[in-house]
């Protein structure tokens, strides 16, 4: 089985389940820090709210696509995630239902678009 980034390809869904298309990484990604006490798995919705990173629970800061999967642990650990110029999809977009509808705004306002 391949590794790249942090992410084993051959076990559950595929990032490009998640992430449809995005333009440059070099631009559509940033490099954050994130401390989570459980597992989060490529594709979960991600908000900064005061400079820092959670699961996203109200849906109207800064979100991002989380591109690699954490293991819940102490301390903060690094993570990559989709911030701008992206198409996510609506079917796969992993966020809690009662914040979707904001999300799905926020994210469009970062000129990320949710596609059917």
């Amino acid at each position: 089985m391949a590794k790249y980034e942090g992410f084993s390809y051959g076990s559950g869904p595929a990032l490009s389940d998640f992430l449809l298309w995005e333009g440059d990484p070099i631009h559509t990604r940033e490099e954050i820090g994130i401390t989570t006490a459980v597992s989060l798995t490529h594709g979960t919705i991600l908000e900064e709210t005061d400079g820092t990173w959670a699961v996203a629970s109200a849906g109207t800061g800064k979100l991002g696509m989380l591109m690699n999967k954490l293991i819940g642990r102490e301390g903060v650990q690094p993570a990559v995630v989709v911030v701008r110029d992206a198409v996510f999809s609506k079917q796969r977009l992993q966020v809690a239902e009662g914040i979707k509808d904001a999300a799905i705004a926020t994210l469009e306002k970062q000129n990320i678009k949710v596609a059917s």
